[in-house]
């Protein structure tokens, strides 16, 4: 299978147990994520828009993977890329994908009115430059439940993935795409033992925090609390992370990516990341396998 991501930050999570995963199950994968953090659909629709001026302005030019742009990430298997980078009309002519997939950033991604016309306009060069390939949207996941600007955005951490599922939806409705509910699986996890986040910690004193402890995040699918550096008085500092997958849910997202993909069932899975145990690797490919089978696009 030939795989192109085209996101940001949770793309990379995505992929990062998905090339071991599949190999784990027999599958073949090639694979390039257009991947930039914090990058909109907006933006990659921008850079798409201004490769093609370029492409037209200098017709005799082909733009191939590593003539220079700002998508870094390596080709797997990898390819000769030198340090240049690569664009995304690049990346999206560089081979004939059997899926390519789009995700919006973390902040606009409960926003349906920020999906368009940006999608459209990436989904119709995916069509002329790649007919053959299955294009799907990957639906990202709410805040951690303990984010604390909820009511800034109006919303639940319930609401928020609502959101974020309608906001997906009308665009795999409007487009005939397929959708890889990695937000889905997410919610399904959160009402699910052993990943019920607790929160707060009751013994960890957050306004006092000693910078040889965190507070515990037993059932996180997320990276939530980690300690690092002031950049101004290099002092530690306590830092939270509501939005990116740590080693559970990056497995999740992965498995759900498996079976989303491949059709096989992600409980056959056999590959298990060395900091999960094995009850808790199952526990998440099951997950992964129930809402690959329950999840409808319904625009709701």
């Amino acid at each position: 299978m030939r795989l192109l991501t085209i996101g940001n930050s949770l793309s990379n999570n995505a992929m990062n147990y998905f090339p071991a995963i599949a190999q784990s199950a027999g599958k073949s994968l090639e694979y390039f994520g257009a991947n930039i953090g914090g990058l909109s659909l907006e933006q990659h629709a921008c850079y798409l828009r201004a490769d093609e001026v370029a492409a037209a302005t200098n017709p005799d030019v082909e733009q191939l993977p590593g003539e220079g742009g700002p998508y870094l990430n390596m080709f797997h298997p990898q390819r000769s890329m030198g340090t240049l980078g690569t664009r995304l009309l690049a990346a999206i002519k560089a081979a004939p994908w059997d899926h390519v997939t789009l995700q919006q950033v973390t902040p606009l991604s409960y926003v349906a009115e920020s999906f368009e016309p940006y999608c459209s306009e990436i989904i119709a060069a995916i069509r002329k430059y790649v007919p053959g390939a299955r294009i799907s949207v990957y639906q990202t996941w709410a805040f951690r439940e303990d984010f604390p600007d909820f009511g800034k955005l109006g919303v639940d951490q319930m609401g928020m993935y609502h959101k974020i599922k309608r906001a997906y939806g009308n665009v795999a409705i409007q487009h005939g795409l397929g959708t890889v509910p990695a937000g889905w699986a997410y919610q399904l996890a959160r009402n699910t033992p052993p990943w019920l986040f607790q929160f707060p910690d009751s013994d960890y004193d957050y306004a006092n925090p000693h910078p040889d402890k965190l507070p515990r995040q037993t059932g996180s699918l997320n990276t939530g609390w980690t300690w690092g550096v002031n950049a101004e008085t290099g002092q530690p500092t306590l830092n939270p992370d509501y939005r990116h997958a740590n080693s559970a849910g990056m497995y999740l997202a992965g498995a759900v990516f498996f079976e989303s993909l491949y059709g096989d069932s992600a409980e056959t899975i056999p590959f298990v990341p060395p900091d999960l145990t094995a009850a808790e690797a199952e526990s998440l490919r099951a997950i992964a396998h129930k809402a690959c089978v329950t999840y409808q696009d319904d625009g709701s």
